[in-house]
């Protein structure tokens, strides 16, 4: 095989490459616009993992492979398996994809709020006792 033949195998291989990466982009990219988020906690190495905003949807965790599979966590059928070539019925599962409603976006913040309150109300209130309890001690204690 000359340098040139050599040359030309590897450009088509990039080509390929390059090619699957694009529709996995373009894929990651209609998920998100369907109202998946991606899940970008540390653990999470060897595929894109995504969320739905709305709890009730049944396909609400989706994996992304670096093969272009794309993968419902939720359901274990081929029905819900989406090779990279399957590209009508992964836009088939697209359009069943609920657009999430404003409450379903802001959850995230919403529980954010509550934890905060929560957590200082609790704090609020168990300085209150400590001091009532210590007030009462000393009433008690002195003469």
């Amino acid at each position: 095989m000359t340098e040139i033949e050599s040359s030309d195998d590897d450009f088509e291989f990039r080509f390929r490459c390059e090619k699957r990466t694009a529709k996995i982009f373009e894929r990651l990219h209609s998920l998100i616009q369907a109202g998946y988020n991606l899940d970008l906690s540390p653990d999470v190495v060897d595929a894109f993992w995504l969320r739905h905003s709305s709890k009730e949807f049944k396909h609400s965790s989706l994996i992304v492979y670096a093969s272009g599979l794309v993968l419902s966590s939720n359901e274990n059928t081929d029905e819900f398996r989406f090779y990279l070539d399957d590209e009508e019925r992964f836009k088939r599962f697209l359009h069943q994809v609920p657009r999430p409603t404003w409450w379903d976006r802001s959850r995230d913040i919403r529980e954010t709020i509550w934890g905060f309150i929560l957590a200082f109300g609790g704090l609020f209130l168990f300085g209150w006792t400590a001091d009532w309890v210590l007030g009462a001690i000393g009433r008690i204690t002195s003469p």
